[in-house]
């Protein structure tokens, strides 16, 4: 391994060689305004409706492979394999999405050790990185728009940490890279703008990876559903979902379960303890209006329904679904006993011991006498 990254680190000098990427910022043609604080830029706070929020990389960007050659993002093909720190980073589809406003995140990092150069990574506000909070002992998949100060971003070689996370509205393509495992990662870097930073790669997921609050499902109540069929049932920013829904033998129409004419973009895993928690609801059957999403489709179904929309579309207010997972359980015999020992399916051990007779499950000798 130290091996393989030393040769890989080597080959970043072919970064310098690279013509440097110009992108447009609040509408002005200039690069170097994305690294400066000026008044002139949206932020994501100041910014207008309607801004995409996929899981993307700048077209520019530069991915590695995985025999250590480095390529853009806009030349990254399906069957490629990348380099990755977690898993097989094989891609499974590649989306090029056509130049709109994004919301980007410029994240500036240093390296633990010294010397503290710095460097930089420019990625889509929704894109998930490995990250470790400030006093954290885990890593685990973070929003890039809810990266800060302090926080652990792991590189080639090292692990650094997060000096600055600034938000802003860039027109711009991306590109989305799906991996065959979306637990697996790849490493990407931003071509430096300035001669003070340094490029480094870094790791990062690819499209549709959990992020570390993604077990909460939510349910959003928009004003109007005015092109919703268009803006989520047929935009590819969210085919991705989509084809992992119908893969698993699901439906993002809800009308398909008797839940009403509301849609669902959530993980395959938490599909069906979303549908159980909808069934379980008191309230009345959701509407054309209404839309389930996990974590990490929440903010791009909100930029999309406002997308083509000729009136302004926001959400009114929001549930929370109580949403309990599937259990993993494992079923040993003693005597004519079952003992049932299940284990939650999240990463917090919840486990619990249930015996029962084996009498009970024969109806032909009727009830249980000690029962």
């Amino acid at each position: 391994w130290a091996g393989q990254v030393e040769r890989l680190q080597q080959q970043q000098s072919q970064v310098a060689a690279v013509p440097e990427p110009i992108v447009t910022v609040a509408g002005l043609e200039d690069s170097s305004l994305l690294g400066s604080r000026s008044s002139a830029l949206h932020t994501t706070q100041t910014a207008p409706a309607g801004i995409s929020q996929s899981q993307c990389l700048l077209p520019d960007s530069l991915v590695m492979a995985a025999q250590g050659e480095l390529k853009h993002a806009d030349d990254v093909k399906v069957g490629d394999e990348l380099f990755s720190g977690h898993g097989q980073a094989a891609v499974s589809a590649v989306r090029h999405f056509p130049a709109k406003e994004r919301d980007v995140v410029h994240i500036s990092f240093e390296l633990c050790d010294p010397p503290a150069n710095t460097y930089e990574l420019i990625v889509t506000a929704s894109h998930v990185l490995p990250s470790r909070r400030q006093g954290g002992r885990s890593f685990c998949g973070v929003l890039a728009s809810e990266l800060r100060v302090g926080d652990c971003i792991r590189t080639l070689a090292k692990e650094a940490v997060v000096t600055d996370v600034a938000k802003y509205i860039v027109n711009t393509s991306v590109v989305e890279v799906e991996l065959k495992d979306s637990s697996s990662t790849m490493f990407a870097a931003t071509q430096t703008m300035f001669a003070a930073r340094q490029t480094t790669f870094v790791e990062v997921y690819g499209a549709a990876a959990p992020v570390s609050d993604s077990n909460v499902v939510k349910i959003l109540f928009f004003n109007r559903f005015d092109g919703f069929r268009e803006a989520l049932m047929e935009n590819l920013e969210l085919e991705s979902c989509r084809q992992k829904l119908e893969a698993a033998g699901l439906n993002p129409d809800l009308s398909t379960y008797c839940l009403g004419p509301g849609k669902m973009f959530v993980r395959p895993k938490l599909a069906w303890a979303a549908l159980q928690a909808l069934e379980r609801r008191s309230a009345p059957l959701l509407k054309c209006t209404d839309i389930v999403v996990s974590s990490e489709f929440e903010q791009l179904v909100k930029s999309l329904v406002n997308q083509n929309a000729k009136r302004h579309i926001f959400v009114q207010r929001e549930e929370v679904l109580q949403v309990h997972l599937p259990l993993n359980t494992h079923i040993k015999v003693k005597r004519t006993f079952i003992e049932a020992h299940t284990e939650a399916v999240s990463s917090q051990r919840d486990t619990s011991l249930v015996t029962c007779s084996t009498t009970d499950a024969m109806r032909r000798k009727g009830k249980n006498p000690p029962l």
